[in-house]
């Protein structure tokens, strides 16, 4: 690497650093990548939270801008999968046939929305809101108390009126049987009782558009996606839908977006790569899931989510995994993107875990 490109980094994110991980990681093996489009990757631990695809091939020069930069997902396809042995389940599992369209749960009453929902003009460009897990703006919020979910924690949280449209978008691509839980609705025991009834399995495609949380933040003891809190919490609804919870409910979808922050998370620092929410997901029937390294910017995850819809809906044969890289590189090769959106932290969060309808 010539000294110039060694000095090389944009001011807001570092490509040198990129391609020192790239070379560390992938250029041992860059004569078994020949002639390939797809890396199927099994991570562990540490290597859970890094996106493979924003790694930098090729050494950057001075002044290379974003979208110019040799990034990994312009040449190769990748493919995430928990473990060797879910690769060989997942391969034999086979997608669904019949059922409904699409279930999708979001815009839950919290934040400006406590007492109700509020109009919003889908028409208008999305907000930057991200979808963190931020505590309320004195930092004195913590999400659970004594093993007790802190409800006014959580309803401090920022409203995400937006992913109504994100949910509404979505759902429009899905012709029949399409349904929506939003504000009110959005409730853990409105989920629990369409898993008890079996209403739950007959979706093909769900997506949470919320807050999610993470082991051991804000005081959380298991990771999480934020609900409407209930008025009294309960064993049944106590706002938070917990990884123990998920991994009880009874599903059977081929794909489940989850539009939230931290959702490639696992529940605690010693646990396997890929574990919280993702593998909760898993173990209840999901097949595929679109998960988030980090805190998305909330109008990233709007127009990301909804171009890989629109890219399965214009191609049914087009796999997930490759929807979702055509929906990124869309954004990174938009002339309307600025410099915002063209940096990874807008569209590189986000990877799709399982079979992706991409694997061989």
């Amino acid at each position: 690497m010539d000294a110039d490109a060694e000095e090389t980094r944009d001011d807001t994110f570092d490509l040198v650093l990129s391609h020192r991980a790239y070379m560390a990681l992938l250029d041992p093996i860059s004569d078994a990548l020949q002639g390939k489009t797809r890396l199927i990757v099994v991570p562990d631990r540490s290597l859970a939270a890094m996106p493979f695809h924003l790694l930098v091939r090729e050494a950057a020069t001075a002044g290379t801008d974003l979208r110019d930069a040799a990034w990994l997902i312009r040449d190769i396809l990748v493919v995430v999968v928990p473990t060797v042995a879910s690769f060989d389940a997942l391969r034999s599992r086979g997608a669904r046939t019949k059922g409904n369209s699409f279930l999708g749960i979001g815009d839950p009453l919290i934040g400006a929305q406590r007492r109700g929902a509020q109009p919003y003009d889908c028409g208008v460009a999305p907000s930057e809101t991200v979808l963190a897990t931020a505590l309320d703006a004195n930092g004195t919020g913590n999400f659970q108390r004594g093993g007790a979910v802190d409800l006014t924690a959580l309803a401090n949280l920022s409203a995400l009126p937006d992913t109504r449209c994100e949910l509404q978008h979505a759902a429009g691509l899905f012709p029949e049987n399409s349904r929506l839980l939003l504000q009110a609705d959005a409730t853990e025991s409105k989920i629990k009782e369409l898993s008890r009834s079996g209403e739950l399995a007959t979706y093909r495609n769900l997506s949470f558009a919320t807050h999610g949380l993470i082991a051991g933040e804000g005081g959380a003891f298991d990771a999480g996606l934020v609900m409407t809190p209930p008025a009294v919490p309960s064993v049944e609804d106590d706002g938070l839908l917990t990884t123990g919870e998920i991994a009880q409910l009874r599903l059977d979808a081929d794909f489940v977006f989850l539009s939230a922050c931290n959702t490639a998370a696992g529940s605690a620092d010693n646990e396997e790569g890929l574990s919280g929410l993702a593998s909760a997901f898993l173990y209840a029937g999901a097949r595929s899931l679109l998960v988030s390294h980090w805190p998305v910017y909330s109008d990233a995850a709007t127009r990301l989510t909804s171009q890989t819809v629109s890219r399965l809906d214009a191609d049914p044969k087009l796999g997930l995994s490759d929807a979702l890289r055509l929906a990124m590189l869309d954004v990174l090769d938009d002339p309307a993107s600025d410099q915002r959106m063209r940096h990874p932290a807008f569209w590189a969060p986000f990877m799709i875990i399982g079979e992706g309808a991409a694997l061989p």
